[in-house]
């Protein structure tokens, strides 16, 4: 216990270290003025479209892009990097704090980091950080706002499974844009855009993932009708299909 205590410690300080003495010179904070559109990026294959679909589109221009656990070349691999240049970021991780490398991040402008926990008790005990990988890229790094902790909570009640995918969707109905557009989730029905999801699986893994897929729909679907103020538009390879009037959803 006190190696373990001894090892999270060290693993926070030189994350503050390098934020502090590096990283904070080549990451652009910034606030927002307006959050009108904001635009969603999971891991699915779907996201490999989003190049082609913004070229010479400005429409493709939200006030905010959110992050769904990219890590190490995920920006530079998926092209967001540069299709994002210009626009605030918003991180959303899970508990074991995944970190783009340094050449993704170098010259992008930040907005905010979030960790996809709400403090408090979960049924394993209550949440704390541990290796805090996060403090590298931002010294204000911030649990799920409490706002959204209800909603959550339903969710899980009434058959749905969370996901970070899910967790960054909530992030972006919490600023209140009129419109959210959301890249790369495909509801585990797809690889990753980068990577194998299913091929490796064993037939056991792929018959959870399965079950998850449904339930992932379901916390989707709940959030389009709980947030009816919002205009939707999903751009996915899934087979999810939702007749609610505030949400479009482009096949691909």
């Amino acid at each position: 216990m006190i190696n373990e205590r001894y090892k999270n410690f060290l693993s926070k300080n030189i994350s503050n270290l390098k934020y502090y003495l590096f990283y904070q010179f080549f990451i652009k904070k910034v606030d927002i003025k307006t959050t009108n559109e904001i635009h969603v990026f999971c891991q699915g294959e779907s996201l490999t479209h989003y190049d082609n679909l913004t070229k010479g589109n400005e429409k493709f221009k939200p006030d905010i892009a959110i992050l769904a656990n990219f890590e190490k070349n995920n920006l530079v691999d998926s092209k967001l990097k540069k299709n994002l240049k210009s626009i605030p970021l918003v991180f959303v991780a899970n508990i074991t704090e995944p970190v783009p490398y340094f050449s993704n991040i170098n010259g992008m402008k930040l907005f905010k980091v979030f960790i996809g926990r709400f403090v408090g008790n979960y049924s394993h005990g209550t949440y704390k950080r541990t290796n805090c990988r996060l403090n590298k890229i931002s010294n204000e790094v911030s649990y799920m706002p409490e706002e959204l902790n209800s909603f959550y909570n339903s969710l899980i009640d009434n058959d749905g499974k969370i996901n970070i995918g899910i967790m960054s969707l909530l992030i972006a109905c919490y600023y209140k844009p009129k419109k959210i557009k959301i890249f790369g989730l495909d509801f585990y029905e797809t690889e990753y855009f980068d990577g194998n999801l299913l091929s490796d699986m064993t037939a056991e893994h792929k018959n959870f993932v399965k079950n998850n897929s449904f339930k992932v729909k379901n916390s989707f679907i709940k959030i389009v009708q709980n947030f009816k103020n919002i205009n939707f538009e999903i751009y996915t390879k899934s087979s999810i299909v939702i007749s609610e009037k505030n949400i479009e959803i482009i096949k691909l």
